[in-house]
């Protein structure tokens, strides 16, 4: 349905072939012959976790990680150190995703030194929204120019989470991604 619906494509991250990510992830993009890299990340705690990155190839670099953190705030502070070190290589980082942190002050201090977190709004539960948990995190160079909640019929309806969506400029130039 993406390939029939869609301008996007599915980037290959599960590690049976059959599925369509790792562990909740999936990254779906419009060129794929921009991507240098695709990594699936065991993140730690005590429910299995993960993240995906991928390395493209756009200006000085793009590094994309999307993920599904934990339910225990000690296991997400954790899992964040580990991206933020994972990712001190890349000049330009994106942590997008199921935060899973219900505080708007407090949780995401291991991010806090490269990062800039945004919620673009209320995500969970997607029939009935009353929490943001799902976020955008920017490393320096990236502005956010819009962000948002996509809240149509079919978005309730695919998971217990409303997608979430941003418009960014890297490195402050005039290129949309």
């Amino acid at each position: 349905m993406i390939d029939r619906e869609t301008d996007f494509q599915l980037l290959d991250a599960s590690s049976n072939g059959v599925s369509l990510g790792w562990h909740g992830n999936a990254i779906l993009i419009r060129d794929p012959s921009l991507v240098l890299r695709v990594q699936r990340i065991v993140l730690s705690g005590l429910e299995p976790r993960g993240a995906v990155r991928i390395d493209l190839d756009i200006d000085n670099g793009l590094t994309i990680v999307a993920v599904h953190l934990g339910l225990l705030r000690r296991d997400r502070q954790t899992q964040l150190s580990e991206l933020n070190e994972m990712t001190s290589d890349a000049a330009n980082t994106i942590i997008a995703g199921d935060f899973n942190e219900w505080s708007q002050t407090k949780g995401l201090e291991p991010l806090s030194n490269r990062f800039q977190t945004c919620s673009p709004g209320q995500t969970f539960h997607a029939r009935r929204p009353v929490a943001g948990l799902d976020r955008f995190a920017l490393s320096g160079g990236i502005e956010m120019r819009d962000a948002g909640v996509a809240q149509g019929n079919l978005a309730k309806n695919a998971s217990d989470h409303l997608p979430i969506w941003s418009d960014i400029s890297l490195n402050m130039a005039s290129t949309t991604y």
